[in-house]
């Protein structure tokens, strides 16, 4: 029996479709012609291993036709792309195509990531590449989801400015190509459990102190930048984000258009279990008063 499930796990890798595994043979195609093949390759992840999941989108072939608001989801600590498989197939079942669902990995992807504390920058910068890629490619404004830290990295990408750790000058902001952001269970305001939880990336320039540098700057400016619209989901139950962030509430995203309160949820199963509501957002731009508190 054991050696028929290792069968059955080695042929789901093997065959697994090219629109979960990396990206089609149509995008790699048009990163590689824009950008290089460095780049394209470092939006690809496949340094992160067979069956790693590193990223994913892109149309069959050049003929595909773009028809749905393209959305780029975006991982977080510890996570890679293939965090967003069961958002990939839920969201196939709603008619999105691979040309219409993308999603790439920054930093280790996973790998010690909470011991070491790495380059944001080059992890905003990665996330903002991708944010111009899809864009390009699809010809389309964009949508977002960010997840835990993917929500601070994704602001920081689009909010553009200098890196609060290297210097680095990102350029102007993306707002102008993103429709929707949605900050899922996202460090907004940092995160209550620095700095005993997450150790090095609790430091108070790049990490999520809610003292650090980068949380004062993605909350510095005055309107929302992230998109035309942008909203927030979050839990009371959850056991990472928290409540209190130097006076804050934590998740809560400055100038929202609106936001999902929950209660049972914990920092990763809010993930599955508000995706209704994500695509409510997404597609119908409202949070109804009936789901916005979702008790089960």
């Amino acid at each position: 029996m054991i050696a028929n499930v290792n069968v059955i796990v080695f042929l789901t890798f093997v065959f697994l479709p090219s629109s979960l595994s990396v990206f089609t043979v149509d995008f790699k195609a048009f990163l590689t012609d824009s950008y290089g093949e460095k780049i394209a390759n470092r939006l690809e992840r496949k340094d992160l291993g067979f069956g790693k999941l590193g990223s994913f989108g892109g149309k069959k072939d050049k003929s595909e036709q773009v028809t749905k608001q393209p959305i780029i989801f975006v991982h977080g600590l510890t996570q890679r792309a293939g965090f967003w498989i069961d958002h990939f197939h839920w969201f196939s079942g709603k008619s999105y195509s691979s040309a219409e669902l993308y999603a790439t990995s920054y930093g280790d992807g996973g790998l010690g990531f909470i011991l070491e504390s790495q380059s944001q920058c080059e992890s905003m910068k990665q996330v903002r590449r991708f944010i111009i890629a899809v864009n390009n490619y699809t010809n389309s404004k964009v949508d977002v989801i960010g997840h835990s830290l993917g929500g601070a990295v994704s602001r920081k990408a689009i909010l553009g400015g200098k890196c609060v750790d290297t210097g680095e000058d990102l350029g102007e902001p993306l707002t102008a190509l993103v429709d929707t952001f949605i900050s899922l269970a996202g460090v907004a305001y940092g995160s209550e459990r620095c700095p005993w939880l997450f150790l090095q990336n609790c430091n108070e320039v790049s990490g999520f102190d809610c003292k650090s540098e980068l949380v004062l700057d993605i909350n510095k400016p005055s309107e929302r930048y992230e998109g035309e619209y942008s909203y927030y989901i979050y839990s009371h139950n959850d056991h990472i984000i928290g409540d209190d962030c130097c006076g804050h509430f934590c998740p809560e995203l400055k100038n929202a258009t609106d936001y999902s309160e929950h209660f049972l949820y914990n920092h990763f199963n809010i993930v599955p279990r508000t995706v209704e509501i994500q695509y409510e957002m997404l597609t119908n731009h409202v949070v109804t008063r009936s789901v916005r508190k979702f008790l089960l």
